[in-house]
This record gives structure tokens, sequence and C-alpha cells, in this order.
């Protein structure tokens, strides 16, 4: 139930209580202008040692269990972003850290003391209380400076929040504690945050590329695992010498033998995300130039996900076209790659032109792009670039709108070990022996290219060279295409290619 109502003639009998002090973590989930309370109000305290009497649990929640609720607005504290108030409930663990299980959005009807800023919907500074019935209160700021709104609600409207989408759902988390690189080995963890009810025999599974070796560092197997509650597993995880570039790992739960959820992240071997990096200088038309966040307004760290026609990036940069980023590689790189398109969160109107630079010359143009097309991937080599420069122009029609991504933007170091055909070949091998290709024919098609690559290049004819690379990497096309050849193999084949053709051209 939800009702709304000027604060002026209603009654609201809120229960006496006295402050205790509580410490709490995971709070981050809560965002600007937050009130938090517990629920009940604190069985912990001896006034309220019978709360769990006083007050009604509802369906998917625990009895016993200290709760916590927390109303805050969207976005960041800006008047632009203040558009709608969220309720949030989270149960306290154990170690008292918060696992937030739902939360929904407290919209109000249109305002009839419309703010100055023409919006229909604001959400500013609130506080919450539990009254006599059991019932959330809560006052609110739904205009600036001069109107407060009271409401009122139950836990069940917060969890029926999963009507609507906005109940949290069960998920895995996965992080890695450094960089993978290949013959390395990097701990990979997973953990899972359970809103269903409660679970038996689960298990985790962590699957990777061909060849890449896993092995448990701690319990993946649990007999059960409690509703609102969460496990976490981990692996030691070595990708095979001779691999690069960006791979993915999968990992996902099962209960009796039923797949509960499953999650998929990006890694980078032998790379590193751009914004990771020191740029050398940058130029943004609207506001700075924002990492791992979508340009945002004018402000800093005030974007959102990098998203593009509903792909999101977790790494990468936003900015708003006429743009210009330029970093120093000082020649240690050999590719770089990145997916690009108008970011989701300006509205129809953009269009806008990436561009890749190396020491003056152009090494991608992305063609116009508009906020209706998918995001485009690049992989160019920047082998021997001194300055990459990354440019995102207007097309010439104004920068309305026009903000851009470049999500997922890493660059590769270069090997040691000059790319050759045939250490093209010892791959090919490798990637066969890791059952990276559908049959033996399309292994002995890419031998035989390769072949003829290395015999011209030991008489030095350049020209025979990048013809034959040319028909290697259109073969590579040819196979992934036909889904004869394996992602993990074809990205790695064809960043090799490129590096060959960059050295006989020169």
């Amino acid at each position: 139930m939800e009702r709304l109502c000027h604060l002026a003639g209603s009654e609201v009998k809120a229960q006496p209580r006295t402050w205790s002090e509580r410490s709490y973590t995971d709070l981050t989930s809560v965002r600007s202008q937050k009130s938090i309370i517990t629920y009940p109000i604190d069985s912990n305290t001896e006034k309220d040692a019978t709360a769990d009497e006083r007050f009604d649990y509802v369906e998917g929640m625990q009895k016993g269990k200290q709760y916590v609720i927390a109303s805050h607005p969207t976005g960041n504290p800006d008047d632009a972003s203040r558009t709608h108030g969220v309720v949030e409930l989270g149960v306290v663990q154990e170690d008292n850290s918060i696992l937030w299980i739902a939360e929904r959005s407290l919209e109000l009807t249109p305002n009839p003391y419309a703010n100055t800023q023409g919006r229909e919907h604001f959400f500013a500074y609130s506080s919450l209380t539990v009254l006599e019935n059991g019932n959330i209160g809560i006052l609110f700021e739904p205009q600036p400076n001069n109107y407060i709104a009271y409401a009122e609600f139950n836990l069940e409207w917060i969890l029926n929040g999963k009507q609507d989408g906005s109940l949290y759902q069960p998920k895995i988390t996965m992080e890695a504690k450094g960089d993978f690189k290949a013959g390395v080995t990097t701990k990979v963890t997973a953990e899972f945050r359970n809103s269903f009810g409660k679970l038996k025999d689960v298990d985790f599974e962590l699957n990777t590329p061909n060849g890449w070796s896993v092995e448990p560092v701690d319990q993946t197997a649990f007999e059960k695992v409690k509703p609102f509650s969460r496990v976490k597993a981990s692996w030691e995880v070595t990708p095979p010498d001779g691999v690069s570039g960006q791979k993915y790992l999968n990992v996902s739960l099962t209960a009796d033998g039923t797949t509960v959820t499953s999650s998929k992240k990006q890694v980078i071997v032998g790379g590193t995300y751009l914004s990771d990096m020191d740029w050398e200088k940058a130029d943004n038309a609207w506001g700075p130039v924002e990492k791992d966040m979508s340009n945002g307004e004018k402000g800093a760290n005030d974007g959102s996900a990098l998203t593009i026609n509903g792909q999101t990036f977790d790494k990468g940069l936003g900015v708003h076209a006429p743009s210009e980023i330029v970093y120093q590689l000082d020649g240690k790189y050999s590719k770089f790659s990145s997916y690009v398109g108008v970011d989701d969160e300006v509205a129809g109107g953009a269009s806008i032109v990436f561009q890749v630079w190396g020491d003056g010359e152009k090494l991608y143009d992305s063609g116009l792009m508009t906020d209706s097309d998918d995001a485009k991937k690049l992989d160019i080599s920047v082998d021997g670039i001194e300055e990459l420069k990354l440019v995102v122009t207007t097309s010439g029609n104004g920068n309305g709108q026009d903000h851009g991504d470049w999500g997922n933007a890493v660059l590769f170091k270069s090997d040691k070990t000059e790319t050759s055909a045939a250490a093209m070949k010892q791959l090919v091998q490798h990637f066969k022996e890791n059952g990276a290709f559908a049959n033996s024919g399309a292994v002995r098609a890419l031998r035989i290219h390769l072949s003829s690559v290395q015999h011209y290049a030991e008489k030095e004819k350049a020209n025979k060279v990048i013809k034959h690379m040319k028909g290697f990497k259109t073969l590579l096309n040819h196979q992934m295409n036909n889904e004869l050849i394996s992602e993990d193999a074809y990205q790695s084949l064809k960043a090799d290619a490129d590096s060959v053709l960059q050295k006989w051209r020169k």
C-alpha cells in the first residue's frame, strides 16, 4: 500500500524510542541525502527486546533477522538528477554488513506546486520512521525548499517491487585480484547473493577459455544456502603461454542440479585499460572526460554506466564531441582495442565520428554513428606508435546530444619476441591441442597460408608476404563466421596477422 498526502492535517504516530549506536558496512548502495532506520527499531536494545512480536514480517523476510530501510534520491546530488526517490530494504549479516535485497521507486503524481525547472517529479531530503501500526512513514521533499510531502507504505510494498523489475535479483559477481598475464596465476572470486528461498546442494562452476588452468582455492559446493545470505568461492586461474587479448570467464551456480544464475566477465590478458592510465592531455566539449562512466553533465564523476544501444561496459572513457585525448605510448604497445558508439544517456539527435590517430596518421575511422547504432568493435595495430590520439568529431552538424563512449578501451604491450609466420604456426598448433577448431581441415588451411607467408618472408618479398597474410585474415574471418574456430583463437591469430602486416608495410 502507499498513501500520499500533505503534511498539514495528517495524524502520524510513530513509535517512541531512544537513539542507539550501530555500526554497519556495505552502505554504498545508498546514495546522497539518505535516511536509514532499523526494522524492527533495534532488536538489540533492551527496550525493544520484544520487537519481533510487535512487527509483522512479510513473505520473503526471515523472522528474528535485523533489517534496515533506506530512502534517498536517485542519481547524483544535484537538482538535475533528483528525479524520484528510492526506498531500499536490506538485511544485516553476521559481520554487520548490509545485504540489500529489494528496492522500489517512490513516485509521486505530478506535483501541484510545479517546480521552477518544470519537472513532474522531484525527491531530495527525506526522513523515515516506523509507525505504530508497523508501517513505514516518510517525510520527503518533492519540491525544492518550500514543500514537504508524506507517504506511508509497508514492507510488502517494497518486496513487491519484483512485479516491476526492481527487486534485487539473485546474481553472481566476480572479481579478480591482479592483472591476467600468460603463464601467471590470478585469483578469481565469485560471490552469490541469494534472494530466493533456501537452496540445497549448491555448486559453483567456473568456465574459462580452452587451455586455461583452473584450481579451486576453497569451498565451491555448499549443502544449503539460506535466504538473503551470500556465499563465495575462489579459484586460481592461469592463462596458457602465447595467449593475449580480451577473454571471457563464465561462472554459474546450480541448486539441486538446476542452474539458478550465471555471470559472464570480460578480462584482459596482457593488456592495460586506458582508463587506468594517465593521459598526456584531454579536451572535452561538455565537462571533463570521464573514466569508467559516461560523460554525464558538466561536473566530474557525474556519469552513469557506459552503455551503447543497450550494451554496457565496465571500463572505458565517456566523452562529448568534439573531444580529443592524447596518450604517450613510447612504442611500448602493439594493439589497441575498443568498442565505440553513442551513449544511451542522451536523447535522439546525436551524430558523431570516432577516429584513432597514431603519430599524426589516421589509423581508424568509424564513419558516422548515431544513437540508433550498435557499438562498433575496433582492433588496430599500434606497433611502434609514440603518440596515440583518440578523437570524436561532431560530424559537422553541431554537438547537441553528442555523448560518445570508448568502451573497454585497452592497449596490449608488444612481445619481446617478434611476431612471425613461424610463431603463428606454433600458436595454431597450441589452439588445435586445446580444441579451438571444429575440424582438422580448418587447421590445415591456416597452416598452408602461413607456410606461404614464411616462405616469402625468408626471401624478403614484402608484396608476397602482404598478399598471403591478407588471404590468411580472410580465411580467419570465414572460419569465425562459420563457427570453425573459437573466439579466443580467432582474436589472437588476427592480432598477430595485423602485427606481421604492420611490419612488412613499413
